[in-house]
């Protein structure tokens, strides 16, 4: 697993690295100073080291046709080995590493459900004394991070341990507290209500590996929200709830178009602001009913992971999902690797 991330976050790191060049080209161009000595007087030794590293050639995109990395956030700089990498519940923590110059000491954070990157300038680490390092360690037990070991670029071994506390760098509770809410009968002012339910799906009986003949039966069941964090979350909530229906009026909607499963994934979102927990087969579905009540956000979460899952053999029905519902990104990655 260690391997796997480190090469997630290599591809990445340099796929950034590529994708930067153009811009940094054109800054320098204005400048009127180049090479080392025109970086250092803009920036000091770390922007020359860094104008210098993305100035070598050489460098092509790695992962341009499946990288996962993206802009969004504060993603870290170009990192070109040594890195060290640890996942812990749903979020991937980088620390170290190098350039062709220098070692690093930054500490960011990729998060899988948003495909987003976050400096963790909160955590201790880099703490006191810390050096930058790369050829570190890092593992995650019991909500901690832990770093060992490392070299600087002149050769020297570090023996040092540190440990950060993942749970502190939680901002907010608000988060898991609005979770703990979610299908809670006690506190609750509404109730969605589920007869039993066949899933028949072609493409999510291929995503979930079965056939499409063998259909799975889920009974009737009841999942309890509350009007106002809907209402708040999504607009066709809101209008539902104000338009008067007799259902909006008892507290008990019936749903008939969705799985309970679905559906609860659905609540998750509105109540959490992420998505965690969806199962490949669940995409079709969620994908219809974030359709459904206009939640174009939640419609990009699983377009992204339908790519991740698109095979030879489920092409046709992906690329039929996608142009029913407006999935642009979906059909052209489908389009583009399977030509």
């Amino acid at each position: 697993a260690a391997t796997t991330t480190r090469a997630l976050y290599a591809s990445a790191g340099r796929h950034v690295a590529a994708r930067r060049t153009g811009s940094s080209a054109e800054s320098g161009s204005g400048s009127g100073s180049s090479g080392v000595g025109g970086a250092a007087a803009g920036g000091g030794v770390g922007a020359a080291a860094s104008s210098l590293a993305r100035s070598l050639p050489g460098r092509a995109p790695v992962g341009s046709g499946g990288s996962l990395s993206t802009r969004d956030g504060a993603f870290p700089r170009a990192i070109i080995w040594g890195v060290g990498a640890a996942v812990h519940e749903g979020v991937l923590y980088v620390c170290g590493g190098r350039d062709e110059v220098l070692s690093l000491d930054d500490v960011y954070a990729f998060h899988f459900d948003t495909l987003t990157w976050r400096s963790c300038t909160r955590a201790p680490l880099p703490a006191p004394g810390f050096s930058p390092r790369h050829h570190n360690s890092l593992a995650v037990c019991d909500g901690r991070l832990y770093l060992f070991g490392g070299e600087n670029v002149y050769g020297a071994c570090f023996d040092e341990l540190y440990e950060c506390d993942l749970e502190l760098q939680q901002t907010s509770t608000l988060r898991t507290d609005l979770l703990r809410l979610l299908d809670q009968p006690q506190l609750s002012d509404v109730v969605f209500l589920f007869p039993e339910h066949q899933q028949t799906d072609s493409l999510a009986a291929e995503l979930a590996n079965t056939t499409p003949s063998a259909a799975t039966t889920q009974p009737s069941c009841a999942i309890y929200a509350h009007r106002n964090i809907l209402a708040a979350r999504c607009r066709a909530f809101r209008v539902m709830f104000r338009s008067g229906m007799l259902e909006c009026a008892r507290g008990e909607i019936h749903i008939t178009h969705t799985p309970p499963d679905v559906f609860r994934v659905l609540l998750a979102y509105l109540y959490g602001g992420a998505l965690h927990g969806v199962k490949a087969r669940q995409l079709p579905d969620l994908v219809a009913v974030a359709h459904l009540y206009q939640l174009g956000h939640l419609k990009q979460l699983c377009e992204r992971r339908l790519q991740r899952n698109l095979t030879m053999d489920n092409r046709a029905a992906m690329l039929a999902l996608a142009e029913k519902y407006d999935l642009t990104a979906l059909c052209e990655h489908i389009l583009t690797m399977h030509q």
